[in-house]
C-alpha cells in the first residue's frame, strides 16, 4: 500500500496483531504447561518468557550496553527463579536483594563502559527497568504455590492477559478516542479490557454467591486496570521506534503480564489468606 491511510493501517497492524498474538500464547502456556507438568513445566515456562524479554530489551528501548543489559538480566533472571523456586515457604522478601544487587550492577555497568558514556542515565534506567520487570515476572512462580495451581490461578492468568489482548484488538479496529495522538491506543480499549478481566475474573475463579462474585469482580478489575495501563505504556515504548521489529512485541506482550503478577499475587494472599 502506497497511500497514507493504507500505511498507517499496516503499522497499526504491525502494533498489535504480534503483541496481541504473543500475549495470547504466553497466557495460554501460563496455564496449560503446569497444567501438565506442574511447577516444574511453570518455571521452564517464565524463564522462556524471561529470556525472551532480556533479548529483546536493549533493541526494543534503545537501550545503550546490548552485552551488559543481558548479562544484569540473565544474572537477575537467574537469581530471582532459584531463589523462589527452592523456598519453603513463599516469600517476596528475598527478591529486595536480588533487585539491590542488580541495581548495583547496573552502576557497575555504566562505570565500565568505554568512554564517552553516553545516554549513561538513560541506560541505567533501562537496565533497572529491565531487573524490576524480571522480578515481577517470577511473582507468577509465588502465584502458582499460594494458589495451588487452582481456578484462581487461571483467573489470575486469564484476567491479567485477558485484558492485554483484547486491548490489542480493539485498538486494531477503533483506536477511539485517541489517548495522543502519536500512540494508536484508545481510551474504548481501556475499558473494554477492564470488562473482559472482570468477566474472566468472575467466571473462572468459581465465586458462590453475591459476596465472592463481587469479591472476583474487584480483582478483576483492579487486574485489568493494572495490565492495560501497563499495555498502553509498552506500547509509548514502541511508538517511539521509528521500524517494526521483532523485539517490540515481547515487550508489549511481557510487560503487562509481569507487572500484573505481583499484584495478583497480592490480591491472592488477601482472598486466600
Amino acid at each position: 500500500m502506497t497511500s497514507s491511510a493504507g500505511q498507517i493501517n499496516v503499522r497499526s497492524l504491525g502494533h498489535h496483531a504480534p503483541a496481541g498474538l504473543l500475549v495470547a500464547v504466553a497466557t495460554v502456556a501460563l496455564i496449560l504447561v503446569p497444567q501438565r507438568f506442574g511447577p516444574s513445566g511453570l518455571l521452564v515456562t517464565v524463564v522462556v518468557m524471561q529470556a525472551g524479554l532480556i533479548g529483546a530489551w536493549a533493541g526494543a528501548t534503545g537501550t545503550r550496553g546490548y552485552i551488559g543489559s543481558l548479562i544484569i538480566g540473565t544474572g537477575t533472571a537467574m537469581s530471582a527463579d532459584t531463589i523462589l523456586a527452592l523456598q519453603s515457604e513463599p516469600d517476596l522478601g528475598p527478591l529486595a536483594a536480588v533487585l539491590a544487587l542488580a541495581f548495583l550492577a547496573g552502576i557497575l555497568h555504566q562505570l565500565s563502559r568505554s568512554a564517552p558514556r553516553r545516554l549513561a542515565t538513560a541506560s541505567l534506567a533501562g537496565v533497572s527497568t529491565l531487573a524490576v520487570t524480571l522480578i515481577a515476572m517470577s511473582t507468577l512462580l509465588l502465584l502458582y504455590r499460594v494458589t495451588d495451581g487452582s481456578g484462581f490461578y487461571v483467573a489470575i492468568v486469564v484476567a491479567s492477559g485477558g485484558a492485554v489482548a483484547v486491548g490489542h484488538l480493539v485498538d486494531l479496529m477503533l483506536p477511539m478516542p485517541r489517548i495522543t495522538p502519536d500512540v494508536p491506543r484508545g481510551l474504548t480499549a481501556l475499558v473494554l479490557s477492564v470488562g473482559t478481566a472482570i468477566a474472566a475474573a468472575v467466571t473462572l475463579s468459581d465465586a458462590e454467591g453475591l459476596m465472592e462474585s463481587l469479591g472476583a469482580a474487584m480483582v478483576g478489575a483492579i487486574l485489568g486496570l493494572v495490565a492495560a495501563l501497563l499495555a498502553v505504556a509498552a506500547s509509548y515504548i514502541a511508538a517511539e521506534r521509528r521500524k517494526l521489529g521483532w523485539s517490540l512485541p515481547w515487550l508489549q506482550a511481557l510487560i503487562p503480564l509481569a507487572g500484573a503478577a505481583p499484584v495478583g499475587y497480592f490480591l491472592a494472599l488477601q482472598v486466600l489468606g
